[in-house]
């Protein structure tokens, strides 16, 4: 036998005493099944809407409302715009539609000179009124009353600007 091709004891005894290290298998990620929780799902689903009673829905008493008060009209300056032929509007001086108090004028800059001096007619010369108060017809668009609006206050000194939409009977 060759001696020189053995360890020598020493070297033996040394991996003896060393710590055996296992190898880990590599776990397999696992995905939970959500089938059977979808089942459940719509099981519950089908549950509610065959057990639930669909009836008249019980009148709520709604709170007054805190910080909303009314518009006092002797106080506001009021303009009533209505749909007028196409995309024109028409533009009434205070509360209704009456033709005697229609801002009738040919271009759109005219209309709002004609509102901005009626206004200040009544704000800043009369001195009684301090608000204005904008009663819009359904359906109108939002450009349109904004530019009422603005030629509103432009040449007076309006502390609180109102608009309403008014219903349609």
């Amino acid at each position: 036998m060759n001696d020189s091709a053995a360890p020598p004891l020493d070297a033996v005894e040394m991996e003896d005493d060393a710590p055996v290290q296992l190898k880990r298998a590599k776990l397999e990620e696992s995905e939970m099944d959500i089938a059977p929780m979808i089942d459940c799902t719509f099981l519950l689903l089908i549950f509610f809407i065959v057990c639930s009673h669909v009836g008249q829905q019980a009148q709520v008493d709604l709170p007054k409302a805190k910080f909303g008060v009314p518009v006092p009209s002797k106080l506001a300056v009021v303009l009533t715009v209505a749909a007028g032929d196409g995309d024109s509007i028409r533009v009434f001086k205070g509360d209704g539609i009456d033709d005697a108090t229609l801002i009738n004028v040919g271009t759109v800059s005219e209309q709002e000179d004609a509102v901005a001096a009626y206004v200040a007619e009544h704000v800043n010369e009369g001195g009684d009124k301090q608000h204005v108060l904008i009663k819009a017809a359904r359906g109108l668009k939002h450009r349109d009353v904004s530019r009422i609006a603005k030629a509103s206050v432009r040449n007076a000194e309006v502390s609180q600007l109102f608009i309403a939409i008014m219903e349609a009977h």
